[in-house]
């Protein structure tokens, strides 16, 4: 099981991580996705055993008979007491021949048992080196056996990152790695700008105050409640992250403001989409890109043109939404149609296209809450963050914040104004798969929304779009046409009660094991050649496709309802997926190849100016810009700007409706993203700078630097068990500067995980064993709010 768990993934099973498998059935079907390899290392280890197993046995036999013999001459021939004693009594009855042949065989018997032993205490001793040496040692469980690696992995709790704690109290940070003290004295007169002696000095300064929030407590809203005490309980404080760079005092990106200026963009309603598994190079997929030149290489030369054809059309939305020409002469009439539709606008307008963004973690329900409510990702294994309060107020509670307040100051209580910035605001959450797998339902509950789909309400007999008209797809539920009658009759119902609408919606397609719906006929994107198999990225190129013509769907939806003018559209990855044809670690689990990280990013909007930033943004700028759009568009009243503007102060990520700061004030723009499952590995880098570390937390591995200014693939990779071996082997290679930078990467961090279980109050183990309690709901059906 370890070496077929090895083969699927290039990475070492963590038996503490299978209760989150076995105590669900989407989970489970997970894991018996990777039952052909299983197959296949069992008959191999037959095949093999079946053949060395009598020289086996016979090496074996030896040894034991000579650790035998040697123990057994020990007391037979050894004491030469025993020999002139018997010679004593039976020497005068014995020849001389046969007293010299019986001393000739004591002798030799003592001199073969003194071999013996001395080889078997060699042999013993080598094994007691083996076993008491660090026992922490990368792919040990290839050479163990069960129960012993499940007992031996469960009961694990070594390193500096892997104990539970009792202490969650703020730690100091290195900042003489990173600023001077005239930086630091410099940000003194920031209210809301990292102050470093306020930690030295002990002075506890408390929150900003704000005159926006009704007596009654507002869920998200915590810490402005308690402000007072805030600087000693788990709250956040921009005063207190030296991470956090500010870009709110910058200007208004220049084409933007001229926009916004001449008030021709309204956004009344926001869409925000996140992409499963969906990969930045594919969205959309470029000619001689190096993923159209992996697909060139897998076919005959001759094919060429072919394949050639067969792309031409591969990501015609994805080409529209970001404004990025896929270098293919599309053969469809895309282009042809009226003018007007979301296919055939002018390449000047369209929105905000981030060429560079990467994911804040690879696993999917922590990053779900990175783009929902701006906070940074639990270090722990899987969504544990669904026991833990959130930090930072998610976008659905500021919205209903927004309805608190108009219920307060319009006394008509007219929630169908036809004033848009009178208007409340509706919240929905929709996908075609289940929610119960590690607790996202209570997730969705705690960011906010008040409505929420997915496959209990799909295949529920009283559903109003009951039966589905296609069958469930792969081991998480349906494909996401099956959700689409339900965010037609969301958008329509917000549309015809004058109401406002924040709509999530998450595919799931592109996850494994990519399968497409019966209805939907594959194409043979990758070709035979070699030896190589690609049968898988194969199937991923298919459901990116189909996803593709989901997108269509979902804005073709948004034009037939009259909402396209008015609607923000935003969409993203979760995280990508690498391949071994990318890398031999083919997963996100444990997996820190730049291709799970890089996912697409884009606000469109078909009156917004086109621009394509080139900032290495993270999803963490998700929720800030959206809040800044609908500041700067003149899209909320008076009193829910106030609230806006003061809110966009408060979160970690920048908005990018302004000028990215990739560096502030001699310090670093840096991105920390967990690597799936949450609790094992950082992947570290800075958005100034082309460099990555992956820094194992409660795992046994080696730290990596990668250079991608010339390496944008990590071909190359640098490799070290500390990192003063490591920043040695970066200067001999990198220069000095890269050299340091290694260093301040591994103190970021070391300091961005205790800071971050401090932020979420968890004190317990990174790693989560399989008797940890699980809180989800196994039976698939939907949970009562108020029972929560």
């Amino acid at each position: 099981m370890e070496i077929s768990f090895y083969w699927t993934t290039s990475s070492q099973i963590d038996w503490s991580a299978t209760g989150k498998f076995i105590d669900d059935l989407a989970g489970m079907k997970v894991l018996l996705s990777g039952t052909f390899s299983l197959i296949v290392v069992y008959a191999l280890l037959i095949i093999v055993a079946r053949a060395i197993t009598p020289f086996v046995y016979d090496a074996i036999g030896n040894y034991l008979r000579l650790t035998a013999q040697s123990f057994k001459c020990q007391l037979r021939c050894f004491e030469r007491r025993e020999l002139s004693l018997f010679l004593f009594d039976h020497g005068e009855n014995m020849e001389a021949g046969t007293i010299l042949h019986t001393i000739t065989e004591y002798s030799y018997g003592a001199r073969h048992a003194l071999r013996g032993r001395f080889l078997v205490v060699i042999v013993y001793l080598l094994m007691l080196a083996v076993y008491t040496r660090q026992t922490d040692r990368p792919y040990e469980h290839l050479c163990g056996s069960l129960p012993f690696t499940l007992i031996g992995d469960t009961d694990s709790n070594d390193g500096e990152f892997c104990a539970e704690v009792d202490d969650l109290g703020r730690r100091p940070f290195p900042y003489e790695l990173f600023a001077t003290p005239d930086v630091l004295d410099e940000a003194k007169g920031c209210p809301r700008e990292w102050a470093p002696w306020e930690f030295a000095s002990g002075h506890k300064a408390p929150l900003e105050p704000v005159d926006w929030l009704p007596d009654e407590p507002v869920p998200g809203f915590q810490r402005w409640y308690n402000r007072n005490h805030s600087a000693d309980a788990f709250y956040y404080n921009p005063r207190w992250d030296p991470l956090r760079i500010p870009n709110t005092q910058a200007p208004i990106l220049p084409a933007l403001q001229e926009a916004f200026g001449n008030h021709d963009v309204t956004i009344r309603n926001v869409i925000l989409i996140t992409l499963e598994s969906t990969r930045k190079d594919v969205f959309p997929l470029k000619n001689s890109s190096r993923m159209h030149e992996v697909i060139q290489r897998s076919h005959e030369p001759a094919e060429d043109l072919d394949v050639y054809r067969l792309l031409a059309n591969f990501s015609r939305t994805s080409e529209l939404i970001t404004g990025e020409f896929s270098g293919f002469d599309h053969t469809d009439n895309a282009r042809d149609l009226p003018l007007g539709t979301w296919k055939n606008l002018s390449d000047a307008v369209g929105g905000l296209n981030v060429q560079s963004a990467i994911t804040s973690s690879t696993y999917t329900l922590k990053n779900l809450l990175t783009s929902h409510c701006g906070v940074g990702s639990l270090p722990v294994d899987f969504a544990k963050e669904a026991t833990q309060d959130i930090y930072q107020p998610c976008l659905p509670q500021v919205l209903e914040l927004f309805n608190l307040q108009k219920r307060s100051n319009y006394s008509n209580g007219n929630q169908s104004a036809e004033n848009l910035l009178m208007q409340m605001w509706s919240t929905a959450f929709v996908q075609s798969v289940t929610d119960q797998y590690d607790d996202q339902e209570t997730i969705i509950h705690k960011v906010g929304f008040a409505e929420s789909v997915a496959r209990a309400q799909i295949r529920a007999s009283k559903s109003k779009h009951y039966p589905p008209t296609e069958a469930e797809a792969h081991y998480f539920g349906y494909p996401e046409t099956q959700a689409k009658p339900y965010m037609r009759d969301i958008i329509v119902k917000a549309r015809d009660s004058g109401r406002r609408l924040f709509l999530s919606h998450m595919t799931s397609s592109t996850h494994h094991p990519w399968v497409l719906p019966s209805s939907t006929q594959s194409q043979e994107y990758m070709g035979n050649r070699g030896w190589s198999d690609h049968s898988d990225l194969n199937n991923y190129l298919n459901t990116v496709k189909y996803s593709d013509g989901w997108l269509a769907e979902i804005m073709d939806m948004l034009e037939e309802t009259g909402a396209i003018n008015e609607t923000l559209v935003v969409v993203t990855g979760d995280h990508g997926f690498a391949f071994r044809e990318d890398d031999s670690s083919f997963t996100t689990y444990n997996g820190g190849h730049v291709s799970n990280f890089k996912v697409p990013l884009v606000f469109y909007h078909p009156l917004l100016p086109r621009l394509h930033l080139t900032a290495q943004a993270s999803t963490m700028s998700v929720l800030p810009t959206i809040l800044d759009l609908l500041v700067s568009s003149g899209s909320l009243d008076s009193a829910d700007q106030n609230v806006a503007k003061h809110l966009l102060g408060e979160y970690e990520g920048q908005s990018l409706v302004r000028e990215y700061q990739a560096t502030y004030k001699g310090r670093k723009a840096w991105h920390v993203s967990l690597i799936n499952p949450g609790g094992a590995f950082l992947a570290i880098s800075a958005a100034a700078l082309p460099f990555r570390l992956i820094m194992p937390l409660c795992h046994t591995a080696m730290l990596r630097f990668t250079d991608l200014s010339n390496n944008a693939d990590e071909h190359v990779k640098l490799e070290a068990w500390s990192i003063e071996g490591l920043s040695t082997s970066v200067a001999a290679i990198y220069g000095v500067d890269a050299a340091q930078w290694t260093i301040e990467a591994k103190a970021v961090g070391t300091w961005w995980f205790w800071e971050t279980k401090r932020l979420w109050g968890f004190g317990s183990s990174s790693r989560q064993n399989i008797t940890d309690e699980w809180v989800g709901h196994h039976d698939d059906e939907p949970v009562d709010p108020s029972s929560e």
